[in-house]
């Protein structure tokens, strides 16, 4: 008996209403599939010898998309199948791909979410693309979706709510270029900086130059 062989039967044992369906590989070191249904949740797991186990809460946007989460042991993927029947939970795939669940399940365009937070659709592209996420930023499209934000310390005897202030984020300016005030040699380097700071624009442009330094990204919703 396989890895995904004891796991349905694991699963068939301690959750008796739940159904399975264990789909073999037509080859030998191909994938296995297992779907699982209880009550209103819905699974699919994939396991192969040569891969970990693979876990997907089951929606009519994340077919083709890969599993959502990865667990290298037997054991690990028990307990987590256990949480995700148990507690109104889903998997928890990568932030980007959870973004845009949450936008197409809600009915929502890119134009939707763009026109909502005051930005471009080429910038809600780009923050459904990227691999990391400012905490301000998912915030910001997690309210304007209408949802909230909380983020959670776990461990293995506690957990604690975190509250995380990020105002000064959310509320700071956004950083505006001027191409026409632009140096464009450096015999006029001189001109153009008296003109920003008579201006009033060269303290703006030092705060953005402090905020890309330090954050180290220029990807920011106003």
């Amino acid at each position: 008996m396989n890895p995904i062989e004891e796991l349905d039967k694991y699963i068939r044992h301690e959750h008796p209403t739940a159904i399975t369906k264990l789909i073999p590989p037509l080859h030998a070191d191909g994938i296995w599939s297992l779907d699982i249904d209880m009550a209103d949740r819905h699974l699919a797991v994939e396991w192969s010898p040569s891969t970990s186990f693979g876990i997907s809460s089951l929606s009519d946007g994340n077919y083709a998309e890969g599993p959502d989460e990865i667990l290298p042991t037997l054991k690990q993927a028990e307990t987590r199948i256990e949480r995700l029947l148990s507690a109104r939970e889903l998997t928890s795939p990568p932030a980007a791909v959870l973004l845009r669940r949450m936008r197409e399940l809600r009915g929502w365009t890119q134009q939707d979410l763009a026109t909502k937070l005051g930005i471009s659709q080429a910038t809600v592209s780009g923050i459904e693309s990227r691999e990391d996420i400012q905490l301000s930023t998912l915030q910001r499209v997690i309210d304007a979706l209408g949802g909230s934000l909380e983020v959670f310390g776990i461990f293995s005897d506690a957990q604690y709510r975190i509250v995380v202030n990020t105002a000064e984020l959310t509320q700071r300016p956004p950083i505006k270029w001027v191409p026409s005030m632009m140096p464009t040699s450096r015999r006029d380097s001189g001109d153009t900086f008296s003109g920003l700071r008579s201006a009033g624009s060269l303290v703006l442009a030092q705060g953005a130059a402090r905020t890309i330094k330090t954050e180290h990204m220029i990807l920011n919703i106003p």
